[in-house]
Order: structure tokens, then C-alpha cells, then sequence
């Protein structure tokens, strides 16, 4: 399946052309000072009764990044039982800002930090992402909607294609404890071979 993405004032819907690592990227430019809201509503996982799901949507992830693509915003879970993302940030007018919807379990890495237990040498994304069992819909809504005095779109996409973070390498307590339990292997490995000889 093609991944899709169809953008109005009102939000975007599309899907993941079932790649649980596909990016929804949306640049946007703000026109004044406002106060935006973006609330996702496809996550559609933990019916009543079980399996009667409408789109079976994945646990989705809202991001809201600067132009420079610094972190400014990120939501996972609404609540314990509701697994849509919501993320309500103040725009600066004139200010350009790109959204991103992931799956759960997808983590935008800096270079050089702690992010989910590995260290990664290039800041990226770290192709983590899991629909869980679920199907690829996504959908989401603006609040206020995008028009001339808010904010406009000015690119919308679905990305399977973009820059990866690095493999990485565990961080240091986990590094620490590999290191001594192969010291720990090449010690046993020696004192068996002295004990043959």
C-alpha cells in the first residue's frame, strides 16, 4: 500500500503505507501570535466491544519542531486509556515550524545524548517504530484551523526516505556493564585453559 497525505484547514489524514517508521512531515508558517493545538484521532486500538475498531488506527506520536528541527513539543499518550497525542504550543508569528506524526516507539535522537537507552553519533530518527499489530491510518485536527491569520501549511508528506540516526552505541551504565561481563567471560575462558594445562 502507497502511503498518502491529505492536508485541509481543518487537519490531515492519510496512511503509513504500512511502514511503521514513514515520518508525516507538515511545514507551516505562522501569521500571528497564536496558540496552536494538534490532536490526533485515529487511534482507534482498544474498542468496546474488543474488535470492533473502525480503522484499528496505530498509537500515533505528535512533534513539534523549529526550523533548525529543535524539539519544541511532543506528546505520546493523551491519558492511560486514550493512546491518541495531543500537543497544544504558543506560534510566534513569522515563525516557520514543522509538525511530525510517527508511530509509538520512533525517537528522534541528538547526536551525542542519551535517547531510550542508546547513544547515537548523528542526530536523527531511530527506526524504532511499531504499529503493534494495528493498521497505518492516521488523522489529526488543528485547533484553531490553518487560514490566512493563523498559520498556513506549506508542505505536507509522507517521508520513508530521510536522515538516520547512526548506529549507536549503548549508554555508558549499559556499556559498563557489557564490558565487564565480557571481561568477566575472558577471565573464566583463561583460568579454565590454566587449570587444563
Amino acid at each position: 500500500m502507497a502511503s498518502t497525505i491529505n492536508c485541509t484547514t481543518a487537519g490531515c489524514s492519510g496512511n503509513l503505507g504500512a511502514n511503521p517508521n514513514a515520518l508525516v512531515e507538515v511545514n507551516f508558517t505562522a501569521n500571528s501570535n497564536t496558540s496552536l493545538t494538534v490532536t490526533t484521532t485515529s487511534w482507534d486500538g482498544n474498542p468496546t466491544p474488543p474488535g470492533s475498531c473502525t480503522t484499528c488506527g496505530f498509537d500515533p506520536v505528535l512533534w513539534l519542531f523549529d526550523a533548525g528541527m529543535t524539539q519544541l513539543a511532543k506528546n505520546d499518550d493523551i491519558s492511560a486509556s486514550n493512546k491518541n497525542a495531543s500537543i497544544t504550543f504558543a506560534l510566534t508569528s513569522g515563525s516557520m515550524y514543522e509538525l511530525v506524526l510517527t508511530a509509538f516507539d520512533q525517537h528522534w535522537c541528538v547526536a551525542g545524548t542519551n535517547c531510550n537507552g542508546t547513544v547515537y553519533s548523528t542526530t536523527g530518527w531511530a527506526n524504532n517504530g511499531n504499529f503493534s499489530g494495528l493498521m497505518d491510518p492516521f488523522a489529526f485536527t488543528f485547533s484553531p484551523n490553518a487560514s490566512v491569520d493563523t498559520f498556513a501549511v506549506t508542505s505536507q508528506t509522507v517521508t520513508t526516505k530521510y536522515p538516520v540516526a547512526q548506529t549507536g552505541v549503548p549508554e555508558p551504565t549499559s556499556l559498563a556493564l557489557l564490558l565487564t561481563g565480557g571481561a568477566f567471560l575472558t577471565w573464566r575462558k583463561f583460568a579454565k585453559g590454566a587449570r587444563r594445562a
